[in-house]
């Protein structure tokens, strides 16, 4: 039971270190650039996201 706790826990703090060093994210959708969900849904979601984390 310690060794399966022990591993757990490493592998909870790999998780967590790799989330916390995220620093991309992705959109993927199956429609294409021309649909009208892109020019009023996610190219201003992209904006506003750049806008609050600073560009990044």
């Amino acid at each position: 039971m310690k060794k399966l706790l022990e591993t757990m826990a490493l592998i909870g703090a790999i998780g967590a270190d790799s989330m916390a060093s995220a620093q991309n994210l992705s959109l993927a959708y199956f429609m294409g650039p021309k649909h009208p969900m892109n020019a009023g849904v996610f190219t201003p979601f992209a904006e506003k996201l750049a806008e609050i984390s600073g560009g990044g």
